[in-house]
This record gives structure tokens, sequence and C-alpha cells, in this order.
């Protein structure tokens, strides 16, 4: 199977690759950096808020699959930087996927779900977050 993996060069990223690459699929890595590829794969460079470089590396890839885990981390403290990271590059990954036909799309982001007081939290809970990357 061809994968293109968004945020490759990362710490989930670079794992992540590896695991698909152990499995024999094709990776394709979508990185911000050329050279920042994890070995094994095949480089492309691109970031998640421009879409002309998602389609550009969608289009080189011909994925079966995208696994997306690219995002800004909990650390960034600039709201404005994680919001067109994290919830409008997340939306043109997912844009650029359909009009491109992948059928096969794997999100994971870490689940921020802050202090619930020892509640189980439902798919209708308020989620208890009080960080901008949670919220």
């Amino acid at each position: 199977m061809r994968v293109l993996v968004t945020g490759a060069s990362g710490f989930v990223g670079r794992v992540a690759c590896a695991e698909l690459r152990s499995r024999d699929h094709q990776v394709g890595a979508l990185v911000r950096t050329a050279g920042t590829e994890p070995a094994g794969t095949r480089g492309h460079e691109g970031d998640i808020t421009d879409p002309v470089s998602l389609a550009r590396a969608i289009d080189q890839t011909q994925p079966d699959a995208v696994v997306h885990l690219a995002a800004q981390t909990a650390a960034t403290k600039d709201a404005d930087l994680i919001e067109r990271v994290n919830v409008q590059g997340t939306r043109n990954v997912v844009e650029a996927c359909t009009t491109a036909g992948v059928e096969r799309f794997v999100f994971c982001s870490t689940v921020v779900t802050g202090n619930a007081h020892g509640e189980t939290l439902t798919e209708e809970s308020t989620l208890p977050v009080d960080t901008i990357y949670g919220r």
C-alpha cells in the first residue's frame, strides 16, 4: 500500500513511518524541510497550511491512505498558530484527500481532556480543557 504521512519528521511520525516500512508499505513523508524525512521514505516538502503543497504531495504519492500526524504541540502558546495548523491544516488535509479520492484517512491526535475529576466522559460531555491546545 502507498501511504502518505503528515508530520513524518516528528516524534510519532518517525515511529509510524518505521512501522509502515517494516510492513512493506511504500511511505511518502510530508515534511516542512527537505531532507528531514525518515529513512526509507520518499520526502515531499510541504505544509498542511498550504493546500497547493498538499495537493502536490498527494499527486506525487498517489496514496491509498493518508496518516495525518502533523500538529502544533501543547507547548505552543500562540493560539492563532494552533488554530491555523491544528484546525485549518487538518481541514486542508481532509479536503485534499477528498479531492484526490484517497479512500483511507487516519487522523491521530493527543487526547486532551483536562481534569475530569474522576468523571467518565462521553461524546456528550463538555471537555474540561483549560489550554489553547486542548480547546
